[in-house]
């Protein structure tokens, strides 16, 4: 009887001590540029969105935000950002964000395309996890014009020593994607925000053509990595966002 009691008292005492389980259902709106608008290659325009906490439960100080920009399904290189909230918001509460002076090159002629605002929340520790509940309202999108010279399919891919990734933020892979005007020896490598080598993904020398690598991100630890590309003597580099 006495070994039962202190079974069940142990069991108890694991149950509450179980991580909290938050849900927050985030909805992202797209306030600027609005459907119909002209989006000009090479010239700046302003980009506002808001996001909301729709509930069930609060989101509390040190939540991570993750916010990014995409065109039509491919997020804008350069506009994925992280930030962690100061204050509590709410059931109702909401926040905007701004991209000012914002500046994009490729596509061709005058075709349509899905402009939209990306807006995740996430928390994870041993005591307490956020979920959003609801991510089909994630995106906040309008459909614009958008006007440059070459297809619009190739927006997210520079040509040159530039990598551009997809998804980013990334759960389970990312896709690097890039084009070489000639044969060069290319690295590709990824490291964490302490500079340390995470992943040796390219170190060969490549033909001319475009190149998309896939690379698993699913034993990767959530939170923000840099890679870095470099092709002869010349080097860039960029942000991917690993989520779980």
């Amino acid at each position: 009887m006495k070994k039962l009691f202190y079974s069940l008292l142990l069991a108890a005492v694991t149950i509450s001590s179980q991580a909290q389980t938050r849900y927050s259902d985030f909805s992202c709106t797209l306030r600027s540029p609005k459907s119909g608008d002209l989006i000009r290659d090479k010239t700046a325009f302003n980009v506002n969105f808001t996001l909301r906490n729709e509930g069930s439960d609060d989101s509390k100080a040190g939540d991570t935000l993750i916010v990014a920009l995409v065109l039509d399904g491919n997020p804008i290189p350069g506009t994925v950002s992280i930030f962690t909230l100061a204050n509590v918001m709410k059931m109702g509460d909401s926040v905007s964000f701004s991209f000012p002076n914002l500046i994009m090159q490729g596509g061709t002629g005058n075709a349509s395309a899905q402009f939209c605002a990306l807006g995740l929340v996430r928390y994870k520790s041993s005591t307490d996890t956020l979920v959003d509940s609801n991510t089909a309202n994630n995106l906040g999108c309008s459909t614009v014009d958008y006007m440059s010279n070459v297809g619009i399919g190739d927006i997210p891919v520079v040509s040159g020593i530039e990598a551009t990734t997809y998804p980013n933020p990334a759960n389970d892979v990312t896709s690097f994607r890039y084009m070489l005007s000639a044969s060069d020896y290319v690295t590709l490598n990824l490291f964490d925000m302490q500079g340390k080598l995470v992943r040796s993904i390219v170190n060969e020398k490549q033909s001319a053509g475009g190149y998309m690598i896939s690379v698993p991100t699913d034993e990767l630890k959530a939170g923000v990595y840099m890679y870095s590309m470099s092709v002869s003597d010349r080097t860039s580099s960029g942000r991917l966002v690993v989520i779980h």
